[in-house]
């Protein structure tokens, strides 16, 4: 038996487990918090369309639109409602009246105010997902994070971008690209002794 081929083997094995087990706790120690949010916006009428009317709550509205706001927790863990800087709600403001009534099966309490859409302090669970749909008159003019969160961040999805690169799964692909290199190697060391 080659003791050169069964110590580098060994080795090789050991620095496996060690970066395995080194990354494990890093991201146990350290979970990523993180929050996106993605914004749908479509006209309820087509602009050519004449004799039809929409009212709301007795109001009739000359360009309404639909608005639909997805927040998602992108977490290894739960937000604690303790993040909440002073006890602050998370603040998404559209520049325009919202309008309609909160979703009653929703993930996550929020309520509509004004031209905003507040999330209350309280338990964001990992991977939640809650979707807003409410109604503007006219197009929102853009959409303003207020974010009291500690060391959670907020970021939007763009529908229309190709790129999902995951840092995470580059990781994960780079190390089990690496260990099956080291195992064709050690596999084919061992067939062909010299």
């Amino acid at each position: 038996m080659d003791w050169g081929l069964l110590g580098f083997v060994i080795g090789g094995l050991t620095l496996a487990a060690t970066l395995v087990f080194g990354w494990l706790t890093f991201f146990k120690q350290f979970p990523n918090r993180s929050l996106t949010y993605e914004v749908t916006t479509s006209p309820m009428l087509n602009p050519r369309t004449e004799g039809l009317k929409v009212f709301l709550d007795g109001v009739e509205m000359r360009s309404p639109y639909v608005v639909i706001l997805q927040v998602a927790a992108r977490s290894r863990a739960d937000i604690p409602s303790n993040a909440f800087d002073a006890s602050q709600p998370l603040v998404f403001d559209f520049g325009r009246e919202v309008m309609g009534t909160p979703s009653i099966d929703a993930s996550l309490r929020h309520e509509l105010t004004g031209s905003q859409v507040k999330f209350p302090p309280q338990l964001v669970r990992k991977r939640s997902v809650v979707s807003v749909a409410f109604v503007t008159e006219g197009a929102p003019l853009g959409v303003t994070v207020n974010n009291p969160l500690v060391d959670v961040g907020i970021t939007e999805v763009n529908p229309d971008s190709a790129s999902d690169l995951n840092p995470t799964k580059l990781i994960l692909g780079y190390f089990g690209t690496s260990a099956a290199l080291i195992v064709a190697i050690v596999f084919v060391t061992l067939l062909n002794p010299s």
